[in-house]
Protein backbone atom coordinates (compact mmCIF):
# COMPACT_ATOMS: atom_id res chain seq x y z
CA UNK A 1 0.00 0.00 0.00
CA UNK A 2 1.43 3.36 -1.05
CA UNK A 3 0.63 6.19 1.32
CA UNK A 4 0.79 9.66 -0.15
CA UNK A 5 0.18 13.21 0.96
CA UNK A 6 -1.08 15.86 -1.44
CA UNK A 7 0.78 19.05 -0.62
CA UNK A 8 -1.00 22.40 -0.51
CA UNK A 9 -0.07 24.90 -3.21
CA UNK A 10 1.70 27.26 -0.79
CA UNK A 11 4.10 24.48 0.21
CA UNK A 12 4.94 23.59 -3.40
CA UNK A 13 5.56 27.28 -4.05
CA UNK A 14 7.71 27.70 -0.92
CA UNK A 15 9.89 24.79 -2.07
CA UNK A 16 10.00 26.32 -5.58
CA UNK A 17 8.98 22.94 -6.97
CA UNK A 18 8.44 22.99 -10.75
CA UNK A 19 4.84 22.58 -11.88
CA UNK A 20 5.77 19.95 -14.45
CA UNK A 21 8.47 17.77 -12.90
CA UNK A 22 9.50 15.80 -9.83
CA UNK A 23 11.33 17.75 -7.13
CA UNK A 24 13.94 16.25 -4.75
CA UNK A 25 13.32 16.82 -1.03
CA UNK A 26 14.50 15.71 2.39
CA UNK A 27 11.68 14.78 4.79
CA UNK A 28 11.59 14.32 8.56
CA UNK A 29 8.48 12.67 10.03
CA UNK A 30 8.25 11.14 13.48
CA UNK A 31 11.99 11.50 13.99
CA UNK A 32 12.78 9.49 10.84
CA UNK A 33 14.54 11.20 7.95
CA UNK A 34 14.37 10.13 4.32
CA UNK A 35 14.90 11.49 0.84
CA UNK A 36 12.09 11.53 -1.68
CA UNK A 37 10.89 13.18 -4.84
CA UNK A 38 7.72 15.24 -4.82
CA UNK A 39 5.74 13.92 -7.75
CA UNK A 40 3.93 16.40 -9.95
CA UNK A 41 0.16 15.91 -10.22
CA UNK A 42 -1.93 16.79 -13.27
CA UNK A 43 -3.05 20.05 -11.64
CA UNK A 44 0.51 21.30 -11.09
CA UNK A 45 0.50 20.52 -7.38
CA UNK A 46 2.73 17.88 -5.78
CA UNK A 47 2.37 14.59 -3.96
CA UNK A 48 4.74 13.07 -1.41
CA UNK A 49 4.88 9.29 -1.12
CA UNK A 50 5.77 8.02 2.33
CA UNK A 51 7.81 4.80 2.44
CA UNK A 52 5.95 1.87 4.04
CA UNK A 53 8.62 1.47 6.72
CA UNK A 54 8.20 5.10 7.80
CA UNK A 55 4.40 4.90 7.72
CA UNK A 56 4.38 1.71 9.80
CA UNK A 57 6.57 3.33 12.45
CA UNK A 58 4.18 6.28 12.79
CA UNK A 59 1.30 4.06 13.96
CA UNK A 60 -1.00 6.49 12.15
CA UNK A 61 -4.21 5.94 10.27
CA UNK A 62 -5.30 7.56 7.04
CA UNK A 63 -6.76 10.95 7.90
CA UNK A 64 -4.55 11.49 10.96
CA UNK A 65 -2.59 14.72 11.28
CA UNK A 66 1.11 14.13 10.68
CA UNK A 67 3.64 16.80 11.53
CA UNK A 68 6.97 16.85 9.76
CA UNK A 69 9.51 18.92 7.90
CA UNK A 70 10.17 19.05 4.17
CA UNK A 71 13.19 20.84 2.73
CA UNK A 72 14.85 21.02 -0.65
CA UNK A 73 17.83 18.80 -1.31
CA UNK A 74 20.53 18.91 -3.93
CA UNK A 75 19.33 16.62 -6.73
CA UNK A 76 22.93 15.51 -7.28
CA UNK A 77 23.42 14.37 -3.68
CA UNK A 78 23.05 10.72 -2.77
CA UNK A 79 23.92 10.28 0.90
Amino acid sequence: MNISIDLPMHLSRALKAPRDAAHPVRVVIGGDEFEANLECRDDGLHRLYIPASIWKGLHAAIGDLIVGRISNRDPKSRE
